[in-house]
Parts: C-alpha cells; structure tokens; sequence
C-alpha cells in the first residue's frame, strides 16, 4: 500500500490549525500529522483496517455506542412491517441468524462483524483483487475540522487501483474522544431534530 499524506489544512472550530508559512501544500509524514492533530492516526488506521477487511481491527477504532446505533437501525428495518418477508429473512440470514430476535440478541461487536462480512460476500472482492487494492491504495488527508475538543471530522481522499478501473473516493470520517482515544462516530454525520421547549403542537384540523 502506498500511503500518501499531504495536509491541505488542519482545521480548529471554524479556522485552520495553524501551520507553518508555506507548510500547507508540503506532504508530511504520518507521525507528523499526529503531531498536528492525533485524530489522523485513528483515520488512517480505520481506512486501512477496513480495506484490509480487517474488521476486527476496524472495529476496535469505532466508537462503541456508533456500534450499538448502527445494530439498532438494522433491527428497527426488520422489524418494520413494511418491509417484505422475503427481505426481512435474507437480512437474518446475511448475518447468520434466523430472525430479527436473534439480531437483536447479538454483540455490537458480533453484528458488525457478520455484516461486513455479508458485504464482503455480496460484492465478491477475491483475495487476489483485494491485493491489489491494498498495493495501490493512497490516502491523502485533506483537513481535520475540530467541531469540539472532544470531536472532529476528517475529509480524506482516497484512491486505488483494481483490475478493471481506477477508483477515487472522497472520505469524511467523524471522530470523538473518549477514553483519552479517538474513536470513530458513524452516526454524526446524521441529521438531529430536537423539538423546541416552547413549540407548539399544531392546531387540529377542523
């Protein structure tokens, strides 16, 4: 794998960290983006990890509630009566259980696990094709916005090879302290509605 860092900006609140004069185009080193803003290492460790189909790794640098959420959305869509039987029970079997009780009854940890395996099996990467994925993969770190101290979002362009194409993605990963590490939050870019203390409910309809 070729790992590629260059720092197009390091942001704090609504500004850029600041860098040196001149030093916002330079590629650095790994450690040297640590040093800037230790959030970077738990991205590059995450991106790897899950292209490594390391998911044991990957899951290691996810937030545990991020986990737990994530679990929770894909209990609420089998359970939605809406939802075809026939769809309801290739879910199940995508993660190894029978039906939605026994989802429900999994690890965080267990669940992500089986469904990123599901993923792996549905799109048939070979071990030869992730090869060359990995050899020619770059992760180019753009920026880190610091929302907060404790969390931080992180635009990462990555691109690779595979034997029909070359591919570029534009990464943003969502980051929160906790513990004293920088974990992955996959439920931050989401939207939040929080209802107004003094809202009013609508007038009936007459």
């Amino acid at each position: 794998m070729m790992l590629r860092l260059s720092c197009a900006g390091l942001f704090a609140s609504l500004c850029l960290l600041p860098l040196a004069p001149g030093r916002a185009q330079q590629a650095v080193t790994s450690q040297d983006l640590a040093n800037l803003h230790p959030s970077a290492a738990s991205v590059i460790g995450y991106l790897k990890s899950a292209v490594q189909r390391d998911y044991e790794k990957a899951a290691a640098l996810i937030q545990p509630s991020s986990l737990a959420d994530m679990q929770k959305d894909y209990v609420r869509r089998l359970k939605n009566p809406s939802v075809p039987y026939d769809e309801v029970s290739g879910m199940c079997r995508a993660v190894g259980k029978k039906d939605e009780d026994e989802v429900e009854k999994m690890r965080p940890v267990e669940f992500y696990l089986a469904y990123q395996k599901s993923l792996q099996t549905r799109y048939n990467v070979t071990d030869d094709e992730n090869k060359r994925i990995m050899n020619t993969l770059e992760l180019n770190l753009l920026s880190v916005a610091e929302e907060r101290p404790d969390l931080v979002h992180v635009l990462v362009r990555t691109q690779h090879k595979t034997s029909k194409a070359k591919v570029s993605n534009l990464e943003l990963v969502s980051l929160v302290k906790e513990g004293g590490k920088w974990l992955v939050a996959l439920g931050e870019q989401r939207a939040k509605v929080t209802p107004l203390e003094d809202a009013k409910a609508p007038a009936p309809e007459k």
